[in-house]
């Protein structure tokens, strides 16, 4: 015979479970993330993404390798081979908060070429100075009576440029500082510099604030040169006339596909990016971007035997970056930078390195994970790694 349960039992349960908050009849939240890679070679770069239910108010990542995140969707970069594990926690507004743990889910292997060279070469104040990737070993190679502008770093030498009171300059030394040169010397000032390594040529732009050519004959020649590297054979490969309102300031070059881009300047105008082929020189039609303002850096993401495929440019305090080959494909990756100048890509292309007034600043190249990897008090203009 069955037995009844009594009346009184019932209702002692149903208060018990209304005192605590129907625990009895909650389900566990629900947390879960999807990573974009498990696998491949460092330096490889992951994003984790959270698929949760109910109503998430922080997220707690943790990489496995000491790193760890706030953000709700994080991109990581594994710089190191090894197994790791990823952990999410998650708080939640409307109900308990729940962790997960996914064991050796990234497995990361050895690089098949190192990332980036030990140094990263700049240019701060009236020096050109060289330091260890991690902030250390702060090297000042040369020391200018006035401030260097563009920078290059090829062929074991640093070639950088100045102007003095009466000419343009550009110099070259050895990669600790010995053995300096004065390669070229002309009229114009010049503004920025590039290196082409696999022809041996060096590119650098003139710029319309000579004071000599204004002092004797009021007008300026400014454009685009190409010299040897030892500063001989100087030939000009385009003209920005007097009068025309423009001319070519920051370049760079892409030995790989044989690519150079240059923004394009002037009072009242809106800026653009243009691109040539190197051999022969031909200026390509149209502009890769427009409405850049006046950017105070631009560099590629060179890859060997790959070439580039973006430009990264600096302007009105952010990292931008447009298709080299997609005209139009313009981001902006980084705002509200204080004083962005040079810059300088990972060769594998995952690390994006920034001069500003506070120091070096260094982020993935799709704009996260932002920081300054050592400050410098006088800030810091153009900047180099070496490929």
């Amino acid at each position: 015979m069955k037995r009844a349960v009594p009346a009184m039992g019932i209702v002692m349960l149903c208060v018990a479970l209304l005192l605590s908050g129907c625990s009895l009849l909650q389900t566990a939240p629900v947390v879960d993330f999807t990573s974009s890679a498990t696998e491949g070679r460092a330096p490889l770069a992951v994003r984790f993404t959270p698929e949760t239910e109910g109503t998430p108010v922080s997220y707690a990542w943790s990489f496995g390798d000491g790193d760890s995140s706030e953000e709700p969707s994080p991109v990581h970069v594994y710089t190191h081979h090894g197994t790791y594990n990823v952990m999410l926690s998650v708080e939640f507004a409307d109900q308990q908060d729940a962790t997960l743990i996914k064991k050796r889910l990234i497995t990361v292997e050895r690089p098949l070429m190192q990332a980036a060279q030990d140094y990263l070469y700049w240019l701060s104040g009236n020096g050109v100075h060289r330091s260890l990737l991690n902030g250390s070993n702060d090297e000042v190679l040369a020391n200018n009576w006035l401030p260097p502008n563009g920078l290059a770093v090829a062929e074991g030498r640093v070639y950088w440029v100045w102007i003095s009171l009466t000419e343009g300059i550009i110099e070259s030394a050895a990669l600790d500082g010995s053995d300096r040169q004065i390669l070229v010397e002309e009229d114009n000032s010049i503004g920025d510099i590039a290196i082409d390594t696999k022809r041996g040529k060096i590119y650098w732009t003139s710029l319309p604030m000579s004071p000599r050519s204004a002092f004797e004959t009021g007008s300026w020649d400014g454009g685009i040169r190409r010299a040897n590297l030892d500063g001989s054979d100087v030939e000009t490969l385009l003209e920005y006339p007097a009068g025309s309102a423009m001319y070519a300031d920051r370049i760079a070059v892409d030995p790989v596909g044989k690519i150079l881009v240059w923004t394009v300047v002037g009072d009242g105008y809106e800026g653009a990016i243009r691109s040539a082929v190197i051999e022969p020189f031909e200026a390509l039609e149209g502009h890769v971007a427009t409405a850049t303002g006046r950017p105070a850096g631009i560099a590629l993401d060179t890859i060997a035997t790959v070439g580039a495929n973006n430009i990264y440019y600096t302007t009105e305090g952010e990292l931008r970056r447009v298709g080299l080959y997609w005209y139009g494909s313009k981001t902006t990756l980084l705002t509200g930078l204080d004083g962005p100048a040079g810059i300088a890509i990972d060769p594998i292309g995952y690390y994006v390195y920034v001069g500003t007034a506070d120091g070096v600043l260094r982020a993935v190249t799709d704009g996260t994970g932002a920081k300054i990897l050592f400050p410098v008090d006088r800030g810091v203009g153009p900047i180099v790694l070496p490929r």
